[in-house]
């Protein structure tokens, strides 16, 4: 199962394209910096569709430049059920299936954090795609993440998947029998 969450920074707020813009910024600046014991020295890297190391600069120049659009960047965590031999692949794979399903060919980059228990993937996608087309991303937009998402993993990690899932039912089970107790017990204090 993928978990995957999602905002956005609208371009036009209260406080202005200013705002909106400073928003985005430190989204970018955070999960760059974020403490954690994966942070490389100077930050960890950002990656894209086609690049392993995208310079932070151009991410922020095209985040300035969305600053009339109607939404300056969506912001996706998208979060495996288990850990990806390589995060970028199942990244990659994910936002491709997401822009063919959506007719858009979207502008994103994304930084991998370690820095939890859950591992997970901070992925920020411009409002404007490629062809200057506006980007809404819908709640079904967000279940084709999560479907596509659950595919890579059936895909390259069928063992470890299936693992997980038998570990999540059997944590799952054990907290239905511990609520049965409470109740119980609840139900037999009353009496």
């Amino acid at each position: 199962m993928v978990v995957v969450k999602h905002r956005y920074i609208p371009g036009r707020s209260r406080g202005g394209n200013v705002v909106s813009i400073g928003k985005a910024l430190a989204h970018v600046k955070y999960i760059q910096h974020r403490p954690g014991p994966d942070k490389e020295k100077g930050g960890r890297e950002f990656f894209n569709e086609e690049q392993d190391r995208m310079d932070a600069k151009e991410m922020k120049k095209a985040i300035r430049e969305a600053g009339n659009d109607r939404v300056v960047v969506h912001k996706l965590t998208l979060a495996p059920e288990i850990n990806p031999q390589d995060k970028k692949a199942f990244t990659r794979d994910v936002m491709a299936k997401l822009g063919q399903d959506m007719g858009r060919d979207l502008r994103w980059f994304g930084v991998e954090h370690n820095n939890t228990d859950h591992h997970h993937i901070h992925v920020v996608v411009l409002g404007k795609d490629r062809n200057g087309t506006e980007v809404q991303i819908k709640l079904k937009d967000i279940d084709r993440a999560k479907e596509h998402g659950d595919r890579y993993l059936e895909r390259w990690h069928p063992k470890e998947l299936e693992r997980s899932r038998k570990e999540r039912e059997a944590r799952e089970k054990d907290r239905r029998e511990e609520r049965v107790k409470e109740r119980e017990a609840a139900k037999a204090e009353r009496i």
